[in-house]
């Protein structure tokens, strides 16, 4: 077993890894794909934090994004919450039960949740992003050569030991996760030891500058579907930005981000989506 070292706001963190390691190619992958924030105002730091959408959508947002959890929640755990108490759910379950849920919400629909399951304009936040993007064209929120309009829902636990949420890594590790760009919007449980790490400017690196697992490589006694990032040629010092309640945080996929665990006395619910060119 391999043991690597980064930080999150100064806080050390290790990865123990079984399996092998490899550095990337001589290459940025930025310079060869779809870059979507090149006309924003954050191209070169790789993300930002910024207002969404006027609070009592992103309150209508919130609350049906919780009314579709229970549907998954309440026929295992017999509770249903609301915008009050959801950020208590960890209480409530263990862990045998929260992976059932997590596997039940993603089951029927294959790699995200189809827009359609929620009574909410999703148009709206592909307009947002758009514009945050400055991007030219229309962005949309329905991955190539998919039917479907997708979006992700993150349940993130309490305590440093959870494997909750992912190690460090580059979404484009994954080939149909290329050419996007990633929004990060706290539905509950929102607190500056919960929120998404992220390394500033690291869309940029060369792959040759990453140390990452290869093809089933075991991190912390989990096998994760992306690689995961376990050295860069220099510290490795992620930060949470600062995201207040209607904040949102949009921030490319080739940036490295993630490896911070809810450090926070709340679960962290969570919306995630991508947006690619129409």
């Amino acid at each position: 077993m391999k043991k690597f070292n980064y930080t999150v706001d100064q806080i050390p963190y290790n990865i123990n890894v079984e399996g092998n390691t490899g550095w990337g190619k001589d290459e940025i992958l930025l310079n060869q794909e779809e870059n979507l924030i090149k006309y924003s105002t954050f191209n070169d730091v790789g993300y930002t934090v910024t207002k969404f959408l006027p609070t009592d959508l992103l309150t209508n947002l919130r609350t049906k994004i919780v009314n579709h959890l229970n549907k998954f929640i309440t026929p295992i755990t017999n509770k249903s919450y609301n915008l009050g108490n959801i950020d208590s759910y960890h209480k409530d379950v263990n862990d045998d039960q929260h992976y059932k849920i997590i596997n039940q919400i993603y089951h029927s629909s294959g790699r995200g949740i189809p827009t359609k399951d929620i009574d909410f304009d999703f148009g709206l936040i592909e307009d947002r992003i758009t514009k945050i993007c400055n991007y030219p064209s229309n962005l949309t929120c329905r991955m190539p050569n998919n039917i479907e309009k997708e979006f992700y829902i993150r349940i993130v636990r309490p305590s440093s030991n959870k494997n909750d949420a992912n190690p460090p890594h580059r979404d484009v590790w994954i080939d149909r996760l290329k050419n996007a760009v990633n929004i990060h919007f706290i539905i509950a449980g929102n607190s500056n030891k919960s929120t998404l790490a992220v390394l500033p400017n690291s869309h940029i690196i060369n792959e040759n500058k990453i140390l990452r697992t290869l093809e089933g490589a075991n991190i912390n006694n989990i096998k994760y579907q992306v690689p995961s990032v376990v050295g860069i040629d220099n510290d490795m010092n992620l930060i949470r930005p600062r995201i207040f309640k209607d904040d949102l945080l949009v921030f490319s996929p080739y940036l490295i981000h993630g490896g911070g665990p809810n450090l926070n006395n709340k679960t962290r619910i969570s919306l995630e989506m991508r947006f690619w060119k129409k």
